[in-house]
C-alpha cells in the first residue's frame, strides 16, 4: 500500500512552479498603471504649457510686426524730399488720417527715382481699417504703376500731426501742413487698435530729413504734369 501511494504522489502533475516569466503578478501590474498615469500627467503638463505660450507667442510676433512697421516708417518719412532741385519745391501734403510726400525709390526692390508715397488707412472687408502704404512712380501717370503694402493690420484710428518751431522754440502741432518745399519738423503718428486688441502703438516721432534729391537722380525728378498728378484736389 506504501508503494502504491508513493507512485500515485509521483505520478500527479505539479500545479505550482518557479518561473517568473508564466504570468504577471498583482505588483507589475501596479507598477505599469503608476508609469503610464505619469506619463499621462507629464503629457498634460506639457499640453497646457503650450496653450499658455500660445497667446505670448502671438503677443511677441505682433510687437515684432509692430515695430517693423515703426522703423519702416521712420527709413521712409526720414528720406523725405522738400528740393527737387531746378524743378523746385517738392509737395508734402500732410492731413489728419493721410499723408503723401516724395521720396527715394528703393535702389534694391524698386526702379531709382522718386516715389509719390502715401499713408492712409484703407478699409476692410467686416469693419476696421488696414494702414497702408501706397507707392507709385513719380513720372507720368501715377495711377500705371503704384503698389500697396499693408503696414499694420486692424487699425481702429490713425492720427497724424504736424510740428513746427515756434518762436521761443517750442513745437507747435498743426493738423494739416502744405507747405511745397518746407518739411515740417516733426510728423506725429499715433494709431489706435479696438479695445479687444492688446497690440499698442506708442505715439512715434519722425524728423524728416529734408535733404535735396541726388545729383545722380536730378534728371529723373517728376515732371510738372506728374506733381500736379500727385496733389490732392481741394
Amino acid at each position: 500500500m506504501a508503494s502504491r501511494s508513493a507512485k500515485s504522489r509521483e505520478a500527479r502533475p505539479c500545479r505550482e512552479t518557479d518561473d517568473p516569466e508564466a504570468g504577471t503578478t498583482l505588483v507589475e501590474l501596479l507598477v505599469a498603471l503608476a508609469l503610464l498615469s505619469l506619463i499621462a500627467l507629464f503629457i498634460g503638463q506639457g499640453i497646457d504649457a503650450i496653450r499658455q505660450m500660445a497667446p505670448v507667442g502671438r503677443r511677441i510676433e505682433a510687437a515684432m510686426d509692430i515695430e517693423a512697421a515703426r522703423e519702416h516708417l521712420r527709413r521712409t518719412l526720414g528720406e523725405a524730399v522738400a528740393d527737387l532741385g531746378l524743378a523746385g519745391g517738392a509737395p508734402f501734403n500732410g492731413e489728419s488720417e493721410a499723408l503723401r510726400f516724395l521720396a527715394p525709390a528703393d535702389p534694391i526692390l524698386e526702379i531709382g527715382g522718386l516715389n509719390a508715397v502715401t499713408l492712409v488707412l484703407a478699409p476692410v472687408a467686416g469693419g476696421g481699417f488696414d494702414m497702408v502704404e501706397r507707392r507709385a512712380v513719380a513720372d507720368g501717370d501715377l495711377a500705371l504703376s503704384g503698389s500697396l503694402t499693408v503696414l499694420v493690420p486692424g487699425v481702429r484710428s490713425l492720427r497724424l500731426r504736424y510740428g513746427e518751431a515756434g518762436p521761443d522754440g517750442s513745437i507747435l502741432w498743426r493738423e494739416t501742413w502744405r507747405q511745397r518745399g518746407v518739411l515740417p519738423a516733426l510728423v506725429s503718428i499715433e494709431l489706435g487698435f479696438p479695445a479687444s486688441d492688446r497690440r499698442r502703438f506708442a505715439p512715434l516721432l519722425v524728423h524728416p530729413l529734408a535733404s535735396p534729391v541726388p545729383p545722380d537722380r536730378l534728371s529723373q525728378s517728376p515732371s510738372d504734369e506728374a506733381q500736379g498728378a500727385f496733389l490732392p484736389e481741394g
